[in-house]
């Protein structure tokens, strides 16, 4: 092991400070991934500023769209450099002289794009309240309804960054989940699982020892995201509980 690698996931931040410390007891990296967690926050701070380095993503369903491509933000200066040599086929960003013992890839992002995010992150304080807007509506509308354990609220100090809102079936209508997926699509209504448990994914299971994970493998059985967007209003969030308690009777 060379790096612990915590993912604050639907853009909820993770519990950072047992990692930090398990991370320096051992000596490993400690490798945020933020992808879906811009503007999210504890009570030690933003996301993005408490591992080794943090890693951003500008897909058009995040809170900072960009077209596509990501960004990794440190403070550590070889890090820096050696992330840089690998975006650009392992060129030295100052000379632009090849370095033979850095291979790299083809991975910059265009100034287009980039003029695209500088202005999405001037706006992101408008966009995460538009979203947090559209989380509380979900949550007036289901929050008494048995079949559904909703998103936990955040906690103290807590700043949530939503990117999608993730549903969890009762665990007696975890069977159902996959059709009600299917009965919402063919209603026009776009949902997802988010996501497969890795332990569970065709490559991995032939590849690494397989461990029990039960509580991936329930939450994996009963995950359904409903439609989030800062665009949305009460009609539409209205539209999908309907839809919702109409197709899961």
């Amino acid at each position: 092991t060379r790096a612990i690698m915590p993912v604050h996931l639907f853009g909820r931040p993770a519990a950072m400070q047992p990692l930090r410390a398990l991370a320096s007891t051992h000596e490993l990296r400690l490798i945020e991934d933020a992808c879906e967690a811009a503007g999210a926050a504890d009570a030690q701070g933003p996301v993005g500023q408490q591992g080794d380095f943090a890693c951003f993503a500008f897909y058009p369903n995040k809170s900072v769209a960009a077209g596509e491509g990501g960004m990794l933000v440190t403070d550590d200066a070889e890090l820096a450099l050696r992330a840089r040599q690998l975006r650009n086929q392992g060129l030295d960003p100052l000379s632009g002289k090849a370095i033979d013992d850095h291979p790299g890839h083809s991975a910059r992002l265009s100034e287009w794009h980039a003029a695209i995010g500088r202005v999405q992150l001037q706006r992101l304080a408008r966009i995460l309240a538009q979203r947090a807007s559209v989380a509380d509506l979900y949550r007036a509308r289901l929050a008494e309804d048995p079949r559904f354990e909703l998103p936990a609220l955040a906690g103290p100090g807590e700043r949530l960054s939503w990117f999608t809102w993730p549903l969890r079936l009762a665990p007696e209508l975890a069977h159902r989940r996959d059709a009600l997926i299917q009965a919402l699509r063919a209603a026009g209504i776009g949902c997802n699982t988010y996501f497969t448990p890795v332990h569970q994914l065709p490559y991995h299971r032939g590849r690494h020892r397989q461990v029990a994970l039960p509580v991936s493998d329930d939450i994996g059985r009963r995950c359904l995201a409903v439609p989030l967007h800062g665009q949305m209003g009460a009609a539409e969030v209205d539209r999908v509980c309907e839809a919702l308690d109409r197709l899961l009777p």
